[in-house]
């Protein structure tokens, strides 16, 4: 029947099927294997096969190149691609990674990728990665999804995968908090599977086992991890220098991705810990609203009366401020929730309406899957002071919290670290222009900074801070009995809103000759020159313990560049009263606009003082506003000093 087929038909058959498929037809059919793989049809054939299952690679430029340059695209010539041998590369990892026998994955990867090669898996994987993209937005598909990230979500979803890949079981765990001392140190399968892990997001092992979570903090939190041979941030650290030698190396900046993992687990576990909790939260004061709407209704039917009616009235509803919303707080619900716990009896002036929970049954009570946004509370109105509630305070008169859809990329975050395909910020609806610009500017028409933003720093963005006690923070690095592990500890957090401004482009601004200039900074790249910024910040309401009130604006300073392994580097600076403050250092991770946002380390400007704390992780990711134009969002988890009840931070 088929071998009398015209050959369209065959093709359009051929199209509709998978090419594990056309494998078996063709050792089976001589026709069928002559039409597939002879060399007439075989380039055309398969080039649309490729298309089935991934993004073009050749209709961006940016991503033509990578895509052609890349060892792992098998060529025919200079010119053309070996479709065939391209994608079954590809197939051939997806048949090996998406079974549930963990035996037979491993057994697979022996065959396939033996000790010798096992590192062109993961080239692989970031190839499909980084030239992952999608079509523009349109009405009828505002959201339009990637075949590569969908191929990826397929393949690291699989939790023996997972562990196979992700964890890189036997490398992976590690157990020195002190990443100098890892024999892994230099190890690029370590690097790479901790690249890896950092840009999916958590995984069921990450949440399911507590050491996961102790190992990253007690990496994170350990002061020794943060030297100047590493630019108190996460990079590898240089050699010490030798002052017997006269021509010493010249310092290089390069990720250290195993930190950088570390640092992303802390923040994301946090966050998603909150999460749940507050999900447990919202369920439990729905059952509690449920049972007392019961109990109403059994009562009113007993006295042969009308039932109450429990829906809420949108016009009797609390009035509530009216004042211009902060971009966003934590929910303060969890102390509130406790605070009953611990007095039943106690009131509470700004109770929830009854509807609050309407919606807590489309909460996610599981993981969720890859790029779906997590549900959060979010503030609906300012403070009139900045008493940041603490367990032992009385209920706050502040504003009610609603639910809100807020993605936190760096929990799942597969589908929002893609490079060369993300836009960061409003004003960029076209790839950057060159510098230095061909026609220079005059004092009455300045040159637009925003038009050479290549890294899209111009715009608002949204901070995060989680903090150690300094206590334990003190106990871990230098108490004769330390603790044996930070598993059971918690952070505190904090949120604030940073607006930032290009100032200048290549050479720090000139009329700010103390603005701050990272170490080993970077300037032999023409389309990627330093980007120099400053910017304000602002607390939000909400966070669970008491800033310090009285202080003027904190200001931020810095500088965005590349590293040496070309990736994206944040160097900040803290500014509060007029004083520097805090040093903070990060990589964006994905590249260049990614949507994932920034993870990186900080500390005490003061790091020749013995006392100057460490602070930890940041990440800044992108955050849609209600109004369609982007917000940008910035999230930093750090370890942090408490003072009595007063917390410095940024």
């Amino acid at each position: 029947m088929l071998d009398s087929s015209p050959p369209e038909i065959l093709d359009r058959i051929f199209l509709h099927s998978d090419p594990i498929e056309l494998a078996s037809l063709a050792r089976v059919a001589r026709f069928a294997h002559e039409r597939i793989y002879g060399q007439n049809n075989q380039q055309h054939l398969w080039q649309k096969l490729f298309l089935n299952h991934f993004d073009d690679p050749l209709s961006n430029p940016r991503i033509r190149s990578i895509f052609l340059q890349h060892p792992l695209t098998i060529k025919q010539n200079e010119q053309h691609v070996d479709w065939l041998k391209t994608l079954t590369t590809r197939i051939t990892l997806r048949q090996i990674l998406t079974t549930a026998d963990d035996a037979l994955i491993r057994d697979r990867l022996i065959k396939h990728y033996p000790d010798h090669r096992f590192h062109q898996l993961y080239d692989l994987l970031f190839l499909i990665l980084d030239t992952a993209h999608s079509s523009s937005p349109s009405p009828l598909n505002p959201n339009p999804t990637s075949l590569n990230i969908f191929f990826l979500e397929n393949l690291l979803s699989n939790p023996p995968t997972q562990f196979r890949i992700i964890h890189f079981a036997g490398l992976n765990h590690q157990h020195n908090p002190i990443y100098a001392h890892r024999a892994s140190l230099y190890d690029p399968l370590v690097a790479a599977a901790a690249k890896l892990h950092t840009i999916y997001g958590l995984t069921s092992l990450d949440i399911d086992r507590p050491r996961t979570r102790g190992i990253a903090r007690e990496s994170s939190y350990s002061i020794r991890n943060y030297k100047p041979n590493n630019f108190y941030g996460p990079f590898i650290p240089n050699p010490d220098p030798d002052p017997d030698v006269p021509d010493q190396p010249e310092p290089t900046c390069r990720v250290s991705w195993p930190h950088l993992e570390a640092l992303s687990l802390v923040v994301g576990l946090h966050l998603y810990m909150l999460r749940r909790e507050t999900q447990d939260i919202l369920a439990a004061a729905k059952d509690e609203q449920e049972a007392a709407d019961n109990d109403q209704i059994e009562a009113a039917t007993n006295d042969e009366q009308e039932p109450p009616n429990v829906m809420v009235n949108p016009d009797m509803q609390p009035q509530r401020h009216n004042i211009h919303p902060a971009p966003f707080a934590m929910p303060n619900l969890i102390l509130r929730h406790r605070r009953a716990q611990l007095d039943p009896n106690q009131t509470n002036n700004d109770q929830e309406p009854p509807n609050i929970m309407a919606n807590v049954d489309e909460l996610p009570m599981d993981p969720a899957p890859l790029g779906i946004p997590y549900p959060i509370l979010q503030h609906q109105g300012a403070e009139d002071e900045l008493d940041h509630e603490l367990e032992n305070e009385p209920a706050r008169r502040g504003p009610d919290r609603v639910l809100a859809q807020i993605p936190w990329p760096i929990l799942n975050s597969l589908r929002s670290a893609r490079p060369f395909s993300q836009l960061m910020h409003p004003a960029y609806d076209h790839p950057p222009l060159p510098w230095p610009p061909t026609i220079p500017g005059s004092p009455t028409r300045p040159v637009d900074l925003n038009q050479y933003d290549w890294a899209g720093v111009g715009g608002q963005w949204l901070r995060v801070v989680t903090f150690l006690d300094y206590r334990l923070l003190y106990e871990f690095n230098f108490d004769q009995n330390p603790p044996g592990n930070l598993e059971q500890r918690d952070e505190a957090r904090r949120v604030m809103t940073l607006d930032l401004k290009v100032v200048s482009i290549g050479d720090p601004p000139e009329d700010d000759h103390t603005h701050p200039v990272p170490l080993c900074l970077r300037t032999d790249l023409i389309d990627r020159p330093p980007i120099f910024f400053r910017g304000t910040l602002e607390f939000n309401v909400g966070a669970k313990s008491r800033l310090l009130v009285g202080r003027g604006v904190p200001l931020v300073r810095g500088c965005v560049s590349m590293t040496l392994d070309g990736e994206v580097r944040w160097s900040l600076v803290s500014t509060f009263n007029g004083v520097d403050r805090w040093s903070s250092e990060g990589i964006q991770v994905g590249g260049v606009r990614s949507k994932w946002g920034v993870i990186g380390a900080w500390t005490d400007i003061n790091r020749g003082d013995a006392q100057a704390p460490v602070r930890l992780s940041f990440s800044l990711f992108f955050l849609p506003s209600n109004s369609g134009s982007h917000q940008i969002g910035l999230f930093f988890g750090l370890c942090g000093v408490e003072l009595g009840r007063a917390v410095l931070f940024l």
